[in-house]
């Protein structure tokens, strides 16, 4: 359980803190394919969660 939550928020942080430019779409399916590989599949929920609270921040 403990892991889950650390690969949701930290891929939540990542990209939230990455997402402070525009990037290419290419960019951004990279770093969710990393944080995927490094953090396991609940890091999509957090790349999905960072990005959509980044956009809704602009």
């Amino acid at each position: 359980m403990l892991f889950e939550l650390f690969s949701i928020l930290a891929s939540f942080l990542a990209t939230a803190l990455f997402l402070h430019k525009p990037r290419s779409l290419i960019v951004l399916f990279a770093l969710a394919v990393l944080l995927f590989i490094l953090l396991g599949p609940l890091s999509v929920i957090g790349f999905l969660a960072g990005g959509i609270v980044r956009i809704w921040l602009k």
